[in-house]
């Protein structure tokens, strides 16, 4: 797993976010990452739609977050774990808990977690 300060481009969906990751030395790439540990409702459903618009509350474009990435899986996205940075310059509560605490997703199914090494 690798982390980065990175900045929120886009908010695809309730549970992926393109980012401009800082990977240091003048160097930003921009991917999608997939959040882990959530698992939202589909885009093309009201549920879908309400937590995505929820996501972009949370972390608008322009949000600088910390990202933890893991590995790239489906649909060409990396794996990881977003924290907004708090005013302190600290990771605050990581976006997949505050997902699920407020109703806009839950655990994945258990094919779809990263197996614990």
């Amino acid at each position: 797993m690798y982390s980065y300060k990175a900045k929120v481009v886009n908010v695809h969906d309730g549970d992926t976010v393109r980012l401009a990751i800082d990977l240091g030395f003048r160097l930003t790439v921009e991917a999608d990452i997939r959040i882990l540990e959530l698992w939202s409702p589909e885009l093309d459903t009201p549920e879908g739609k309400e937590a995505q618009k929820y996501l972009e509350s949370l972390i608008p474009p322009g949000t600088e977050v910390f990202v933890n990435t893991y590995k790239k899986k489906s649909f060409d996205r990396w794996l990881g774990y977003i924290f907004p940075i708090e005013a302190s310059g600290l990771a605050g509560v990581s976006i997949s808990v505050q997902m699920k605490q407020a109703g806009h997703g839950t655990e994945p199914p258990e094919k779809y977690k990263i197996p614990k090494e």
